[in-house]
């Protein structure tokens, strides 16, 4: 018995390595134009994966007062998340963000009283469990990434918490990656404009 759990613990690590290792080699083939095309096509392929059913990438405002969905992928039926969301809307789920929280609901009652406007946020929209993994940059956080279910109910454990901070790592480099070609060109822009 514990020799077959063993085998199949093995194979899921080995399934999720050779998983994460393709998605890598998509995302860092891409040339930085075609990053925002390919994102939804990701997001799929790790929703699939992972039996998620919506997965959203989350941008703080530069005034770090509003949360902004930079992309996002649901599931057939699955409502897509709002677009933005502020200290009006989202009042706890901001600050869990601005602290570089790991926020985890297998259950939506698992979230504290003060989380009262985000359970019916969430409820209104059939989530069953939740998961947001925060983002940095520079050690700086900058976002964060969530996963929802709307079909069953997700532990978050400690493992799939690893693998989700593993793809939130690979998208999030991407992104980054494409917002410094656009610094870049847009720099240049201003050089040859000043140059004229």
């Amino acid at each position: 018995w514990r020799r077959e759990l063993s085998d199949r613990t093995l194979r899921q690590h080995v399934e999720f390595a050779t998983f994460l290792y393709d998605l890598s080699s998509t995302f860092i083939g891409l040339g930085d134009e075609t990053v925002d095309e390919h994102m939804v096509h990701g997001f799929a392929r790790v929703g699939e994966f992972l039996e998620m059913d919506r997965i959203t990438l989350i941008e703080l405002s530069p005034t770090r007062d509003e949360m902004v969905v930079a992309h996002s992928w649901s599931s057939p039926g699955v409502p897509a998340p709002a677009p933005r969301m502020d200290r009006q809307s989202q009042p706890w789920f901001l600050d869990q963000v601005r602290r570089g929280a790991v926020s985890l609901a297998a259950d939506l009652d698992d979230l504290p009283d003060e989380a009262a406007g985000e359970r019916e946020y969430l409820r209104q929209r059939g989530v069953v469990s939740a998961a947001s993994i925060p983002l940095r940059v520079g050690g700086e956080i900058a976002g964060a990434m969530t996963f929802i279910t709307v079909n069953r109910r997700e532990s978050w454990s400690p493992e799939t918490v690893r693998r989700l901070r593993a793809i939130g790592d690979i998208v999030w480099n991407a992104v980054r990656r494409r917002q410094a070609m656009q610094a870049r060109i847009a720099a240049a822009a201003l050089v040859r404009d000043s140059e004229e």
